[in-house]
């Protein structure tokens, strides 16, 4: 959601981390430019339609200059329906970092 006064461009990347092993880029970069007050919906498949048997981590980096976008991430079984419970990161739970 872009709670801003003008649009702009965010970038998400999202990594597959396994336990002891690098990190590995599943999606993006993908751009995506959000108007004013605008909330967009954008879907990333992180199994290529092979089930993950093993603990995997997925990290979701938002990549923005205005702290006026409010990113969440949900994770779904089998998309729009079956939500994950549990998977929800809201905008609170991002962290702000400095590069």
């Amino acid at each position: 959601m872009n709670g801003g006064i003008i649009g702009h461009w965010i970038r998400v990347r999202v990594y597959k981390c396994p336990i002891g092993a690098p990190k590995i880029a599943i999606a993006g970069p993908t751009a995506v430019f959000l108007d004013a007050t605008i909330a967009a919906h954008e879907t990333v498949s992180l199994t290529g339609g092979k089930p993950e048997r093993k603990s995997v981590y997925y990290e979701v980096v938002v990549e923005d200059e205005d702290m006026r976008m409010h990113p969440s991430v949900q994770l779904f079984q089998k998309y729009p329906t079956d939500v994950i419970p549990g998977t929800l990161i809201t905008p609170g739970d991002f962290g702000q970092t400095v590069t």
